[in-house]
Order: structure tokens, then C-alpha cells, then sequence
């Protein structure tokens, strides 16, 4: 699983915070696809909730918002999630 991040207008945290409330809202919507919902909606709350978004944007100013970086979101490392920038694994 992969979740695209756009940080063209906001940041990293508020992105997750924006695609966990869109899945939720097509997961009581949408009949089929809710197994890739679910697996999605878990990996943002993960994010959500293990992420030191703080840190993360002081570390990585692509993380701040404003920027044309291709940022991504996957299963794996440490805190059980894994943030991408420019197909580089920064966390």
C-alpha cells in the first residue's frame, strides 16, 4: 500500500489528517473496496498517532508544506509507517 501525500498548500500532518477523514467518509460510502479502505484508514491513524510531525518538518523542510517533492506514505519501519520523499525513504 501506498497513500500519496500533496503538500503543494499545507503540510505533511495536515495532509494525513485530511486523507484519514476522506477514507473514513468513503468507507461508510462506497459497498466494495472497504478492505483497501480499512488498510488505508489504519495506516493514517498509525501516522497520526506515532509521527513527531514537529520534528519531521524541522528535519525535512519538504514536510512543511509548499512544495512540488512527490511525498508518499507506507507500511514499515519503526513506528510502523514510512514517509517517502522523491522515491527517497526518509523515516
Amino acid at each position: 500500500m501506498h497513500i500519496a501525500l500533496d503538500l503543494k498548500h499545507h503540510c505533511v500532518e495536515t495532509e494525513i489528517r485530511r486523507c484519514y477523514h476522506r477514507s473514513i467518509s468513503r468507507y461508510f460510502k462506497e459497498k466494495t473496496g472497504r478492505q483497501r479502505l480499512e488498510e488505508e484508514i489504519e495506516l493514517l491513524r498509525t501516522a497520526l498517532e506515532r509521527l513527531d510531525f514537529p520534528a519531521l518538518r524541522k528535519q525535512f523542510s519538504q514536510l512543511a508544506g509548499n512544495t512540488p517533492a512527490t511525498v508518499s506514505l507506507l507500511p514499515g519501519s519503526q513506528a510502523g509507517v514510512q514517509i517517502v520523499i522523491d522515491g527517497k525513504p526518509v523515516f
